[in-house]
């Protein structure tokens, strides 16, 4: 009745426009002990840390590998999660393990501009600003906004072949990225979930404006409730690549929130604050469940 070792080091990666996953073989039980293992279940969902049901379950294997031709890389539509367990001949299964995932962001076709993207997953290659940008097609730079200073900074840019620009990134920050016009396209990103990112926030001489992005764990629908959950806050905007200007989507009104804009996890948007300080801070509400499954089997 003792289980198998949760599955560690669980990738991803895109192989010819399908999802694949690898992982290591589970060798052991959580005693320690020698373990064989029957197959190992790929679990698969729509919102991170989803806790699997029998119908999130989309594969038995034998092998620690699986791909997904249906992942829905290149949809921004539709954005998948996975977690994998291992089964052993006795019909234990282990904790899930780490959880993986696919975010998409679409790029206008035939439209040269700056887009505002988040890196939210970490790939593990993706470090610096000429990181990002070699990973977006047609790209050519990268700037970030600073709230201190209320202004632009460049970070990367391309000269011929040749990119400039070794900044740090930090994963779930937003970044603009120039990108020339082109084909219908996306920007797809693979990796593993990270914690969710927190943020200062910056009102220099009372009244500023700060990049953020909608933790994937958010469960906060409209952009009324977005302004609502940040201390101080009193308008929220996004960027609009199609036209290169922020559009407004919520605003405050003495104590009252106006805005139904749908907000989406994942996506970054820009927010006026007339006082220094830290978002999220417990105002927002998160009601998935983040701990890991457990099953026990008789």
């Amino acid at each position: 009745q003792i289980p198998p070792k949760a599955i560690s080091q669980l990738t991803v990666q895109d192989s010819e426009g399908q999802l694949l996953l690898n992982w290591p073989a589970v060798l052991e039980d959580t005693s320690g002990a020698a373990e064989l293992i029957s197959h190992y279940i790929v679990y698969r969902g729509s919102q991170v840390f989803f806790s699997p049901q029998s119908g999130d379950s989309i594969a038995g294997v034998a092998d620690p590998s699986y791909v997904d031709a249906e992942s829905g890389i290149g949809s921004c539509e539709r954005n998948y999660f996975y977690a994998v367990t291992a089964v052993d001949l006795a019909g234990n299964e282990s904790d899930l393990s780490s959880m993986v995932g696919e975010f998409d962001y679409g790029i206008i076709p035939q439209t040269a501009g700056y887009y505002l993207f988040s890196p939210i997953l970490e790939d593990g290659q993706i470090a610096t600003a000429g990181d990002l940008g070699q990973s977006i097609a047609n790209c050519t730079a990268v700037k970030e906004w600073d709230p201190e200073a209320q202004s632009y900074r460049s970070l990367a840019f391309k000269i011929d072949d040749t990119w400039y620009g070794q900044a740090s990134l930090t994963t779930g920050y937003a970044y603009y990225v120039f990108i020339e016009a082109g084909p219908e396209s996306s920007w797809t990103m693979l990796g593993t979930v990270p914690e969710d990112p927190l943020f200062t926030l910056y009102a220099p001489g009372g009244n500023g404006y700060n990049t953020i992005t909608l933790p994937l764990t958010s469960t906060l629908a409209r952009a009324g409730e977005l302004g609502a959950s940040i201390p101080h806050c009193t308008a929220v905007k996004r960027w609009n690549p199609a036209t290169q200007g922020y559009e407004s989507i919520a605003f405050k009104v003495d104590e009252t929130w106006y805005g139904e804009t749908p907000l989406q996890p994942g996506m970054p948007y820009y927010v006026n604050v007339t006082a220094d300080g830290q978002w999220p801070d417990g105002k927002n509400l998160f009601s998935y469940d983040v701990r890991l499954r457990q099953t026990d089997h008789k």
